[in-house]
């Protein structure tokens, strides 16, 4: 596969009559296999391939996608580009297109998991449902796999292309008003617990039948992982991308180099870590770099592209995201420092907080001072005199994530990759002395 994509980026780029030619070409082969009330009801398969191609005339820049490999197809796709491209306005800042760079390749793909069958997928699916069938709650969720190769070429002498292979499973669980959820990512399945996907989810749904309605106000929260990862992951999209910050938009913006968060928070990029979703370049074909974003409270970085690099006077860091993507270069490998405690140690000694399972349906209040607001989901809990005493109704939380952050009380030691909306985010629990809760709910 890795071969034949890089030789369709190569045909697309030949096609070009554009002064300038970028072609990114993805491969893929996923599968997926649905279940619900305790039944797997779907499996589906799809293989893919998905051609862009951006042309530069001078200053004006033009995009088209399509997935037909043929090379007449291609040459029809590299025209349309050129089209558009002098249809453009120019760019008046536009740098060109980048030149090639030095990648350090990282291991990303598994053939275990790419060659994972159907009946493989069910195992792992029951592996949920048969404990919650036993226990009388209902389970739903998905098992996935993909394989696949992303290749970038253009006319400046980039030439790249990685396999990569990706493994999730999600599931939540409910019974008699209860609901719990747990999920697991990897690029190699072999290293997900995926027994604690269900086991965790059974748990916090026996957990929180009969919840009860609790007042909003300011609480102690004691944050599981996936609700930290939510909460850094929409900071990302908010304020760690250069467009933002050169925009004025970022609640990072003129403040490099001073302290907005507590000293116990230190949050980078790296593309490069086994530990994550490796991915060694970009969708420019530049490497990827690690970014310290906050370091110890110290807001420290942005990352960046090719332009709005150009744009600030400095290098790539390896951020780009696929052409025509509005929102700029923005970090896609999350991690956040651990600290020296546990989620127990965290609940005992909290006189009266709450335990968050994770956050759900999330939106940007007030991007300039990093405002979110959303709903607490699937495991909220009252924590009194040092332990869980009964489980809450969920509530809406309307923060700033700075003034959050800068309260913080305890990182746990232990850290979980946790699928996010922007990629995956290595993180620990998080226990914060405050957290604003506005509003309450009926379930």
């Amino acid at each position: 596969m890795k071969e034949r994509t890089i030789k369709i980026a190569h045909d697309a780029l030949a096609a070009s009559r554009a002064p300038e030619t970028e072609v990114i070409v993805s491969s893929s082969n996923s599968a997926l296999t649905r279940f619900a009330g305790n039944t797997i009801h779907q499996n589906v398969a799809e293989e893919d391939t998905s051609v862009t191609i951006r042309a530069v005339d001078g200053r004006r820049v033009g995009v088209a996608s399509g997935n037909d490999a043929s090379k007449a197809a291609l040459k029809k796709l590299a025209e349309s580009a050129l089209d558009i491209a002098r249809a453009q306005a120019e760019i008046p800042d536009f740098p060109g297109l980048p030149g090639r760079k030095s990648v350090v390749e990282v291991l990303a793909f598994s053939k275990e998991t790419a060659r994972l069958k159907p009946t493989d997928r069910a195992a792992f699916a029951m592996e949920i449902i048969r404990p919650a069938t036993e226990a009388g709650a209902g389970a739903s969720g998905t098992v996935s796999n993909e394989s696949g190769v992303l290749a970038v070429a253009n006319s400046r002498g980039v030439s790249i292309a990685a396999r990569r292979t990706e493994f999730e499973t999600t599931a939540v669980i409910e019974k008699a008003g209860g609901a719990g959820y747990g999920a697991v990512l990897a690029w190699d399945h072999r290293h997900a617990d995926r027994s604690r996907t269900g086991r965790m989810a059974l748990e916090k749904c026996l957990a929180s039948v009969d919840a009860e309605a609790l007042d909003a106000a300011e609480y102690t929260v004691v944050l599981e992982p996936a609700a930290v990862a939510g909460l850094i992951s929409y900071m990302a999209y908010m304020g760690f991308g250069a467009q933002s910050y050169l925009e004025g938009r970022s609640f990072l913006s003129g403040k490099l180099g001073k302290k907005v968060m507590h000293e116990s928070v230190s949050i980078r990029d790296d593309g490069l870590s086994p530990e994550g979703m490796p991915m060694s370049f970009d969708f420019e074909g530049q490497p990827k770099q690690r970014v310290t974003l906050i370091e110890k409270g110290v807001a420290a970085n942005v990352v960046y592209d090719s332009y709005y690099g150009a744009r600030a006077g400095v290098e790539s860091t390896g951020h780009a995201l696929p052409p025509g993507f509005a929102g700029g270069p923005l970090p896609t490998n999350l991690f956040m420092a651990g600290g020296d405690s546990s989620l127990d140690e965290m609940i005992s000694t909290t006189g009266r907080g709450l335990l968050v399972t994770r956050f759900h349906y999330v939106n940007i209040a007030d991007p300039a001072n990093a405002v979110l607001t959303g709903l607490t989901r699937d495991g909220t809990f009252l924590i009194e005199n040092g332990r869980v005493s009964r489980p809450v109704k969920n509530l809406r939380f309307t923060e700033s994530m700075t003034a959050a952050f800068s309260a913080v009380e305890a990182l746990s030691r232990e850290r979980t990759l946790v699928p996010e909306m922007l990629g995956g985010a290595v993180v620990p629990t998080v226990k914060l002395s405050r957290f604003r809760f506005t509003g309450t709910t009926e379930f």
